[in-house]
């Protein structure tokens, strides 16, 4: 999600596109995983695309398109704008975990879709909201925010990143111990410390709490800055699992079901 903010805001700069062409692709390229989301995917998780036999599960394109979508509007508000927004929606979103969706009555699918994993009905179809998108918008947005960065000289951009990353890493620690606010489901002293420490590192995922993204964006942005001091061969896998990333996704999601099916 941070990434492809990111990359969404380097293709804009680098490219000299302009605003409103940066937003067309961000539409068109959400719609498209959207599609791909409830027909490729559908078929490799269930063997059929029948929308009647099984649930619509949206999960991590659904979440990215939605997140393009909602960006291609966000970039047209001055980059302070977008920060503070991104950075509200990062810090703030888990104290909406108390409201559930019942009480918007009809409309509280679109408070599932948002913030609440769930299950909704439309015209007969189950549709499963595993990604509440609410806090990915704000990843997205921040990474597209963070693009101004790479438009530094190495050395102090490298410096920020590693300086942000300890900094987020540090107040996940700091925000996890206090045990009061940034994820739904507080942690405690086990029998062990390897368990205790299991359950400090216990964070949701879906949607992503203020610690879970804490934890994970915090070490990204250091590994961010060390990997630019390397330099990889085409045929790396990194590089080469890095251009073609839905390939691969869809791959290894294929794989894994036929794995399945023979073992069963």
């Amino acid at each position: 999600m941070l990434t492809a903010g990111l990359g969404a805001y380097l293709w804009m700069t680098r490219g000299h596109h302009s605003k409103g062409e940066l937003s067309r692709l961000l539409i068109s390229r959400g719609i498209w995983l959207i599609v791909l989301e409830v027909t490729i995917l559908r078929l490799i998780f269930f063997s059929q695309i029948r929308f009647t036999a099984n649930p619509v599960i949206l999960i991590i394109l659904w979440a990215i398109g939605i997140s393009m979508i909602a960006l291609a509007g966000l970039i047209y508000l001055p980059m302070r704008v977008i920060a503070a927004v991104s950075i509200a929606m990062i810090a703030l979103h888990n104290l909406l975990d108390p409201i559930s969706a019942e009480r918007f009555g009809r409309a509280a699918w679109i408070w599932d879709i948002l913030h609440q994993q769930n299950v909704f009905a439309f015209h007969g179809i189950n549709f499963v909201t595993a990604y509440p998108v609410l806090p990915w918008i704000g990843v997205m947005a921040a990474g597209y925010c963070l693009g101004t960065v790479f438009e530094w000289d190495a050395h102090r951009r490298r410096s920020f990143l590693v300086r942000m990353g300890l900094v987020l890493a540090a107040a996940f620690v700091v925000v996890r111990a206090v045990n009061i606010y940034g994820d739904p489901q507080r942690w405690s002293h086990q029998a062990s410390p390897v368990f205790t420490v299991l359950s400090f590192l216990n964070v949701r995922k879906y949607p992503p709490s203020l610690d879970f993204l804490l934890m994970t964006l915090g070490p990204a942005m250091v590994v961010m800055a060390w990997l630019e001091k390397v330099h990889f061969h085409f045929t790396n896998p990194l590089i080469v699992f890095g251009r073609v990333p839905f390939f691969y996704y869809g791959a290894h999601l294929l794989l894994a079901h036929l794995i399945a099916i023979g073992m069963n």
